[in-house]
């Protein structure tokens, strides 16, 4: 399967074939919870994945049926959260600890952001497969869609709990108090702007 090309990314945002903007999801919401900090912050970002990827696992389970609200939740998940999850660390999170830990974790740091590709490729394929599915049934091979989707869901899972007992922990050793602060505005910030998008 073609994985979809990462400029497909803000062209795309404010449009789906499953209209999910007339939906409540449970995953995101617009009105943030305020955080004492970016660890906080990130944290609960964790819980979301989390329940994205329980999310997947329901939908792993159903088939062959599929619940089309159910796929476009996490679909839109996908395009917001998940993609916002890789920013996070990759744009200012991973940059920052490489200015404030020695060497010895570098490559602690390489291996998340090695398997950061790895994950936002998966992200990226799961798009494309809900982006073309209309509601058509025969579009999607259950058994592949199923395979598919515990795949990922297991991947994310196993991500998600490595990055809380390695990295957060590294983080709240290393950064400072200002670090911290500045991170949390700058990742709010993130947020802000995919808000505008919708």
């Amino acid at each position: 399967m073609t994985l979809v090309n990462p400029q497909w990314r803000s062209a795309n945002l404010q449009t789906s074939p499953l209209d999910l903007h007339q939906l409540q999801f449970r995953w995101h919401s617009k009105k943030l919870v305020m955080s004492k900090n970016a660890v906080d912050l990130l944290m609960s970002d964790y819980q979301r994945l989390e329940e994205w990827c329980s999310g997947l696992e329901e939908i792993a389970d159903a088939l062959p049926d599929i619940d089309q609200a159910q796929t476009s939740r996490a679909l839109h998940f996908a395009k917001q959260n998940a993609l916002l999850h890789f920013r996070d660390f990759e744009e200012r999170l991973i940059p920052l600890l490489k200015k404030r830990v020695s060497e010895d974790h570098w490559s602690v740091l390489t291996n998340v952001s090695e398997e950061h590709v790895k994950d936002e490729c998966l992200v990226y394929e799961l798009l494309e497969i809900f982006e073309r599915f209309d509601g058509r049934r025969s579009y999607l091979d259950p058994n592949a869609l199923g395979f598919f989707l515990r795949s990922l869901f297991e991947i994310f899972r196993r991500h998600t709990t490595w990055e809380k007992a390695i990295i957060l922990p590294l983080a709240q050793r290393h950064l400072s108090s200002n670090d911290i602060t500045n991170l949390l505005q700058v990742m709010m910030q993130f947020r802000d702007d995919v808000n505008a998008i919708e």
